[in-house]
């Protein structure tokens, strides 16, 4: 079954390859929300757009409505910086409910990190951002590749620790991703002896983020210490 699976998804590599030879990243992002614009989702719209949609889903390795949805928030992001699902409605010339219906896939994009959730201080409305790092990837046509934490130093998991719990704080990250995110620099770092020694406790997710947050502020200040003397 595996076979078949990695045999079509070659196929299907190939077939979009001959397909689209001067076809891009950004080239395919262009042609989708050329299309998607008043679109209403409509099944002309998905026959036009199927092999650019192919193409970033091949390339990125998500759906192919994943990349139709990243095409979108792209798009409208680099301009507003970020936007919500009744901002894509409007954009589509939709309903806000057909909209809803594919949310779960971009919640899917958030978790894989090329998308960044973040609350509007002024609607209170949660709201979908780009990265520096996805537009980097789709400038240069490549895979997107998350942020690897491996082989950080001490000074260097306790800033990508604040990073990530600031990121919460301004409500750029939600609570269960930031979570997640925190076990994965610590996943990625065991061979600190501060890692090593947290877990030999055997405490709960969240008592190891509480106990970092303030092992952190002991940090940066030796730091400090460090620096002025």
């Amino acid at each position: 079954m595996i076979r078949k699976q990695v045999v079509k998804r070659m196929s299907e590599v190939r077939e979009a390859s001959n397909d689209n030879k001067e076809l891009t990243l950004l080239s395919a992002v262009d042609r989708i929300v050329t299309l998607a614009k008043d679109s209403q989702l409509s099944d002309e719209f998905f026959e036009e757009v199927e092999p650019y949609i192919t193409y970033i889903s091949i390339r990125q390795d998500i759906t192919k409505m994943q990349a139709l949805m990243l095409a979108l928030v792209i798009e409208n992001a680099v301009n507003s910086g970020s936007l919500s699902l009744s901002d894509i409605a409007v954009y589509l010339d939709c309903r806000n409910v057909q909209v809803m219906m594919y949310k779960n896939e971009i919640e899917e994009l958030v978790k894989k990190g090329i998308l960044r959730k973040e609350k509007c201080h002024i609607s209170g409305k949660y709201e979908y951002a780009i990265t520096p790092t996805l537009i980097d990837t789709f400038a240069k046509n490549e895979p997107f590749q998350r942020q690897s934490y491996k082989n950080a130093t001490a000074i260097q998991f306790f800033q990508h620790f604040y990073d990530i719990t600031h990121l919460r704080h301004e409500d750029e990250l939600s609570t269960e991703l930031m979570v997640e995110e925190i076990q994965r620099l610590m996943d990625e770092n065991p061979q600190l002896p501060y890692v090593k020694a947290l877990r030999r406790f055997r405490m709960s997710a969240v008592s190891q983020i509480v106990i970092t947050h303030m092992s952190r502020h002991l940090v940066l200040y030796e730091k400090i210490s460090d620096f002025s003397s």
